[in-house]
C-alpha cells in the first residue's frame, strides 16, 4: 500500500513538471515595403516544448490593444511600413509564456521617374520619342491621349508621331502608372543642295574629278538623320545610268558636305542627278554637269602695312601639281623674287606671292595656271596702292571759350611728323610751326588753340605727305537732353538730364505732380560728381519740370513726362499638366531691358536657386542663367518636369539717385506644382457628428480626384466613390483606399479609421490673466492669438483657423470675429474661440476661456535696515502674497541675515499659472552704538553757557541733553548752569549712548548771618570737579583762604574773625587746566 501511493506521487510530480512550457526564442525576418502593402514579416521559433502549440501575433503601434494579424503559422503579408511588435504565445495544457520582439518595416518605394528624348524634331511629321526611366523601374509605356495613342508596350519607344500635347502613362513593377504631359512641339527643317564644286584630286588620275555637294538646312531643327543618298549619273554614249547609293546615319546638324568622284570624258560633259531622303521620308534633289575644263583660279590681294598688298592665288577644280606663268606683270616684278618655288610644280590649292613684309609692285597682273592634266585658266588681277584719307577735327573748349582742341590721325597708320602750315593771326608762334613734339602713340592733339582755320601738313610712317584743312569752331550754346526709365517701384519713374554744353552743377524741380509733394525743391545731389550727369528715382508719375544749371553757367528748363511702372496683373500663364507644366511669360509692363528668370525653393534650407542645377541665388543680386532658368516674353516654354514651389523674377534696369544703373528685382509671382499624387490626410467627421463617415484629403496630381475602396481588412472590398471624398457610415476597419487624378495616376494608402482624428479639433487653453498695478480692470489688451497653439495642440496653423467671438452664438456662425489684440470689457470675461480647417469647411469646434485681470502685489515695507555690531537682523515684508521669493534663495515672509547687502523680494500672486509678481530692493547696512569720546563745556556764564559733544563710530547720530529731543547737531547753547547728562542715539537702532556733565558758575554775592541760607560762598556744583581749587582774596590782593571742589565753602572769617561786608576776589583753577577769575560781595 505503501508502495502504491509513493507511485502516486511520482506520477502527480511527474505530470506537473511536464505541463511548464519551457523557455524558447524567436528569429524575426522581415521584408520591406517596395510597393504599397507588400512587406512581409516570418517569425521562427526555436527550442520550443515539444506538443506545445504556438500562436503568432503581430501588433502595429501605437495600437497595443487589436492585433493587425494572428496565426499559427508565423508567416504574415500584406503589412504597411511603420513600426510593429511580434508576440508568440508557447501553450501547453493551459500554461503558456511568452516571447516579443520589435521589427521596423521601412518604405524604400522608389518613386518613378522619366524623361524624354525626340530624334528628328526637324520632320513634319513621324518623329521618334524615347522614354528613359531615370528613377525607379518601368516595365510598360502607353499613350493614353494625344493626336495619336498607344496602348500599353513594353518597349520605351514610340515613332512616327506627328506634333501635339500628349499623356504618356509609365507604370513600374508595383502597378504604379505615372503621367507626365509632353507637347511635342516639331521644327520642320528645309534642306537644299548647292550647286556642284570642283575640287582638287590628288590622286593624279586626270580621268576624274571630285565633285561636292553641300547639304544646308534652314529653318528647324537641323538635319534629320539617317540620310540616304543616291547618285544617278547620265554617263555619255547612250549608256544607262549609273546609280550610286549612300547611307549617312548622323552627321553635323547645320550642314553636310558630299564628296563623289566622277569620271571625265575629255571634250563631252555630262550630267548627274543626287536625290537626298532625311530621316523624315522627306526628298530633295539637285543636279549638275560634269565638264572636264572646270580647272579655276581666283585670288586675293592681302593687306600688309602701309597700304601694301600681296598675292594669294586660290585654286579649285585641278588635279595637282600645277604651274604658274605671268603671261604680264609690272616692268619691276620678278616672280622668283617673291616665291622661290616659281613657276612651280605646285601641290598646293594656295599659292602666296610676297609676304608680309615683301609687297608686289603696283600694278596689273595677267596669270595663267596650268594643272596636271594640261588645263589651263587664267585670271587679269590689278594692285592699286592708295594711302588712307587722314581724319582731323577741331573742337571748342566749351562754356564760350575763344580756344579749342585739334586731333589728326591716319587710319592703321601712324603720325611721326606734324606742320601748322597755316592758322589764325592770334596763334602763336607763325606758321610754319613744328608741332611734331605733340605726337602721342601716333595721333596729333594740339590743346588750347585759338578759334579759327588751320592748315597742317601730316607725314605717317609710311613717308606719306598729307595737307589737311581744319576748323576750331567758335562755342556754340547747346541743349539739355532727358531720358525716362520706369522705377522699381509700381507708380515710379526715374530720369536722367544732362547738359551737352558740359557737366551739370544744380538743378531744381520747380513743377511736379501733387503725389510728389512740395516743390521747388533743390535736387543737386543727385548729380553724379563724376560724369556731371543728372539721375533720380523714385518720382510719382505725372508731368515735371526742371530748371538746372551747367558748368558753363548757361540755365535750362527741361519738361519731362514720368511714367510709372505698372506692374501687369497676369504677367505669366502657368499650365499645369500630367507630369510636366507650361510658362507662357506675358508681361506687358516690360521694359527695353527686362529679362525674366524661373526659380525653385529649396524646401529644407528655404533658399531660391537654379529649379534644375540647384545652384544658390544671392537675394537682392541680379538672377542670371546660373540662378535662374531664363523666360522669354511671350514666349512659352514647354515640358517642364520640376516638382515643388517655383516663382518667377523680372529684372529690369532703372535709373538711381546719383548714377546711372539701379538694378530693379521684382517677384512676379508663385506657384506649385508636384505630380506626386498622395492621400495626405484623413478625417472623421465627428466635429459635425458624423464620426463613420470618413473625409480623405488627396494633394498634387491634376484634378478632378476619383476616390475609391479597394480591400477592406486585406479583402477585396470595391467602393467606387466618384469625385466624392467624403465615405460615409464605414464601419471600424483597415481600408485600403485609393485617388486617381485626372492624369490617371493612381495612390493607393492604407488607413486604420479607428485611429484617425477628428477633421476639427481644439484644446481649452488656460484663462488669460493680465497683471496690473492699479484698481481698474477692464480695457487692457489681451493677445488672443497668442491663444491660438495651445488651441490647436499641434494641428498646423496653415491648415486651421482660429477666430475669436464674444458669445457662443457668433462662434457657432463665424460672425463678428474679435480682433487679435482685443480690449476686456470685464474683469472674467468669456471668449469663445471657434476653430475651423481653411481648406474643409465642413464643420468646426468651439472652446471658452476668460480674461482676467490680476492684481500685482503692492509691497509696502521699509527698505533699509541695519546690522549692529556683528549681529543679525529681521526683516519682514506684509503678509498676504502667495510667494514670497528672496535674492539670497530665501523663501517666506520674513528672513534673518547676519551680511550686509542688497536683498531683492519678489513677491507674487498666482493664478492658473500665471504670476503677477512685483520687486522690492532691501539694503541691509552696518551701524553700531556711538562711543563719546569727549564733552566741551563752555561755563561760567549765568545762561550762556555751551556744552558739545564728540562721539565716534559707523552710525548715524543724533545729540540730546534731556534724552527726548534730539538733534543734528552735537552743540548745545544758551545753558544755564546746572548737571547735565548728554546723550548720542543712533538713527539706526543700534542703541544710546550717555555720559554726565556740568556747567559751574560762582555766586556774586553771600550773606553769613547765620539763618542757615547762603551763609557762605562756594562754586554750586563743585563737588562734581573734586580736584577743583578755589582761592579767595581781599582787595588788597591778599589770599584769605583756600579749599577744593568738595569743601563746604567759605562763611567769611579768617582765623575765626568775621571778615568786614565788601568785595572779595577769587581765583578758581579748574580739573581741566581752565582758570576762572572773579570778584564777589560779602553782605551783612
Amino acid at each position: 500500500m505503501k508502495g502504491i501511493k509513493l507511485l502516486l506521487i511520482l506520477l502527480c510530480c511527474t505530470s506537473i513538471s511536464y505541463t511548464q512550457p519551457a523557455d524558447f526564442s524567436i528569429t524575426v525576418v522581415k521584408t520591406d515595403e517596395t510597393c504599397i502593402g507588400n512587406g512581409t514579416v516570418t517569425v521562427t521559433a526555436q527550442n520550443t516544448t515539444p506538443l506545445a502549440t504556438l500562436q503568432y501575433i503581430i501588433y502595429k503601434y501605437p495600437n497595443l490593444t487589436t492585433p493587425v494579424s494572428a496565426n499559427s503559422t508565423g508567416q504574415f503579408i500584406n503589412l504597411t511600413s511603420g513600426n510593429y511588435k511580434i508576440r508568440v504565445i508557447q501553450t501547453l495544457q493551459g500554461n503558456s509564456n511568452t516571447r516579443e520582439q520589435d521589427i521596423v518595416i521601412l518604405n524604400i518605394d522608389n518613386p518613378l521617374e522619366y524623361s524624354f528624348t525626340v530624334s528628328n524634331l526637324g520632320c513634319a511629321q513621324g518623329v521618334q520619342l524615347t522614354i528613359t526611366v531615370t528613377q525607379g523601374t518601368g516595365v510598360g509605356y502607353e499613350i493614353i491621349s494625344g493626336p495619336v495613342t498607344r496602348p500599353l508596350q513594353t518597349s520605351n519607344i514610340f515613332t512616327n508621331l506627328p506634333a501635339g500635347t500628349y499623356n504618356f502613362r509609365v507604370f513600374n513593377e508595383c502597378g504604379v502608372g505615372v503621367v507626365t504631359t509632353y507637347q511635342l512641339v516639331l521644327n520642320e527643317a528645309v534642306l537644299s543642295i548647292s550647286d556642284p564644286s570642283f575640287s582638287q584630286t590628288s590622286s593624279g588620275d586626270c580621268n576624274f574629278i571630285n565633285v561636292v555637294n553641300t547639304v544646308a538646312v534652314s529653318g528647324g531643327a537641323g538635319i534629320s538623320y539617317p540620310l540616304f543618298i543616291q547618285y544617278t549619273i547620265n554617263l555619255p554614249g547612250g549608256v544607262p545610268p549609273l546609280i550610286i547609293n549612300r547611307n549617312i546615319p548622323s552627321g553635323p546638324a547645320s550642314g553636310l558636305e558630299l564628296s563623289q568622284m566622277f569620271q571625265i570624258f575629255p571634250n563631252t560633259p555630262y550630267t548627274y542627278s543626287i536625290s537626298i531622303t532625311d530621316g523624315c521620308n522627306t526628298v530633295v534633289e539637285s543636279s549638275g554637269t560634269i565638264d572636264n575644263s572646270s580647272i579655276s583660279i581666283g585670288f586675293e590681294p592681302i593687306p600688309v602695312p602701309c597700304g601694301k598688298k600681296y598675292l594669294s592665288l586660290l585654286l579649285s577644280g585641278h588635279t595637282a601639281p600645277v604651274t604658274v606663268t605671268f603671261m604680264s606683270a609690272p616692268p619691276d616684278f620678278n616672280p622668283a623674287e617673291f616665291n622661290t618655288q616659281h613657276p612651280g610644280p605646285f601641290n598646293t590649292s594656295q599659292i602666296d606671292y610676297g609676304r608680309a613684309n615683301l609687297p608686289i609692285p603696283e600694278g596689273t597682273y595677267n596669270i595663267q595656271i596650268t594643272d596636271a592634266c594640261g588645263r589651263t585658266d587664267s585670271v587679269v588681277v590689278t594692285i592699286e596702292y592708295n594711302n588712307p584719307i587722314p581724319e582731323i577735327s577741331g573742337q571748342n573748349n566749351g562754356c564760350f571759350s575763344v580756344l579749342g582742341r585739334i586731333t589728326a590721325s591716319v587710319p592703321d597708320r601712324s603720325v611721326v611728323t606734324a606742320v601748322v602750315l597755316s592758322a589764325p593771326d592770334n596763334y602763336a608762334p607763325a606758321p610754319p610751326h613744328d608741332v611734331s613734339g605733340f605726337i602721342t602713340s601716333g595721333r596729333l592733339v594740339l590743346n588750347n588753340v585759338p578759334v579759327g582755320l588751320y592748315t597742317i601738313q601730316l607725314i605717317d610712317n609710311c613717308g606719306a605727305i598729307y595737307e589737311v584743312p581744319v576748323e576750331v569752331p567758335l562755342f556754340v550754346e547747346r541743349g539739355f537732353t532727358s531720358r525716362t526709365k520706369a522705377d522699381c517701384t509700381p507708380g515710379n519713374g526715374s530720369v536722367r538730364i544732362r547738359s551737352l554744353n558740359g557737366n551739370l552743377t544744380d538743378i531744381d524741380i520747380i513743377q511736379a505732380p501733387a503725389a510728389f509733394g512740395t516743390f521747388p525743391v533743390d535736387v543737386s545731389v543727385n548729380i553724379n560728381t563724376t560724369t556731371g550727369i543728372f539721375y533720380m528715382s523714385g518720382l510719382p508719375e505725372g508731368e515735371y519740370r526742371f530748371s538746372g544749371t551747367d558748368v558753363c553757367g548757361i540755365q535750362r528748363s527741361v519738361d519731362i513726362t514720368v511714367t510709372g511702372y505698372q506692374p501687369d496683373a497676369e504677367p505669366y500663364d502657368f499650365v499645369p499638366n500630367c507630369g510636366s507644366f507650361f510658362i507662357t511669360m506675358d508681361d506687358d509692363a516690360a521694359p527695353d531691358n527686362a529679362t525674366y528668370w524661373l526659380q525653385k525653393k529649396n524646401p529644407v534650407t528655404g533658399e531660391w536657386s537654379h529649379p534644375e542645377t540647384g545652384v544658390v541665388y544671392t537675394e537682392g543680386t541680379v538672377p542670371d542663367a546660373t540662378t535662374g532658368m531664363a523666360l522669354i516674353n511671350f514666349q512659352t516654354v514647354f515640358n517642364l518636369t520640376f516638382d515643388g514651389k517655383f516663382r518667377i523674377l523680372k529684372s529690369f534696369e532703372s535709373y538711381n539717385n546719383g548714377s546711372e544703373i539701379k538694378k530693379c528685382i521684382i517677384i512676379l509671382g508663385e506657384f506649385n506644382y508636384s505630380m506626386d499624387l498622395q492621400i495626405v490626410n484623413a478625417y472623421t467627421l465627428s466635429c459635425d457628428n458624423r464620426p463613420n463617415d470618413i473625409y480623405i484629403e488627396a494633394e498634387n496630381g491634376l484634378q478632378p480626384y476619383v476616390y475609391r475602396i479597394k480591400k477592406k481588412n486585406g479583402a477585396t472590398f470595391i467602393v467606387e466613390n466618384g469625385n466624392n471624398n467624403i465615405f460615409q457610415q464605414l464601419e471600424s476597419a483597415i481600408y485600403e483606399f485609393e485617388v486617381e487624378d485626372a492624369c490617371g495616376n493612381r495612390e493607393p494608402s492604407i488607413i486604420d479609421i479607428s485611429q484617425l482624428p477628428s477633421l476639427v479639433d481644439a484644446t481649452r487653453p488656460l484663462d488669460m490673466v493680465i497683471c496690473t498695478d492699479t484698481s481698474v480692470f477692464t480695457g487692457y489688451i489681451f493677445n488672443l492669438g497668442s491663444q491660438n497653439t495651445l488651441i490647436l495642440d499641434g494641428q498646423s496653423p496653415s491648415l486651421y483657423t482660429v477666430t475669436y467671438h464674444t458669445t457662443q452664438a457668433d462662434a457657432d456662425n463665424g460672425t463678428n470675429p474679435l480682433p487679435v489684440d482685443y480690449a476686456n470689457t470685464s474683469n472674467g470675461q468669456v471668449i469663445y474661440a471657434r476653430v475651423i480647417h481653411n481648406f474643409i469647411p465642413l464643420c468646426h469646434v468651439v472652446v471658452s476661456f476668460r480674461l482676467i485681470v490680476n492684481r500685482i502685489p503692492d509691497i509696502e515695507m521699509d527698505t533699509q535696515y541695519y546690522i549692529c555690531e556683528s549681529g543679525i537682523v529681521t526683516i519682514s515684508a506684509q503678509p498676504g502674497f502667495d510667494l514670497y521669493e528672496w535674492s539670497n534663495g530665501a523663501t517666506g515672509q520674513t528672513i534673518v541675515v547676519s551680511q550686509p547687502g542688497d536683498y531683492i523680494l519678489t513677491a507674487s500672486n498666482l493664478y492658473q499659472g500665471i504670476t503677477c509678481s512685483a520687486s522690492i530692493e532691501v539694503n541691509v547696512g552696518t551701524s553700531s552704538r556711538a562711543t563719546i569720546i569727549d564733552v566741551e563745556t563752555y561755563d561760567w556764564t549765568t545762561n550762556q553757557n555751551n556744552i558739545t559733544i564728540y562721539a565716534e563710530g559707523i552710525g548715524n547720530y543724533v545729540y540730546s541733553i534731556d534724552g527726548i529731543n534730539y538733534q543734528q547737531s552735537n552743540n548745545f547753547a544758551g545753558l544755564e548752569t546746572g548737571i547735565y547728562t548728554v546723550y548720542v542715539k543712533d538713527l539706526n537702532g543700534c542703541g544710546i549712548t550717555a555720559k554726565e556733565v556740568w556747567l559751574l558758575n560762582y555766586p556774586k554775592f553771600f550773606t553769613p548771618n547765620a539763618d542757615g541760607t547762603n551763609d557762605r560762598w562756594r562754586i554750586k556744583y563743585s563737588s562734581l570737579e573734586p580736584a577743583m581749587k578755589v582761592f579767595i582774596f581781599d582787595r588788597f590782593g591778599k589770599l584769605i583762604t583756600g579749599f577744593n571742589g568738595t569743601d563746604p565753602g567759605w562763611d567769611g572769617t579768617l582765623n575765626g574773625s568775621r571778615l568786614p561786608a565788601t568785595d572779595y576776589w577769587f581765583v578758581v583753577e579748574r580739573a581741566d587746566g581752565k582758570i576762572h577769575k572773579g570778584h564777589f560781595s560779602l553782605l551783612r
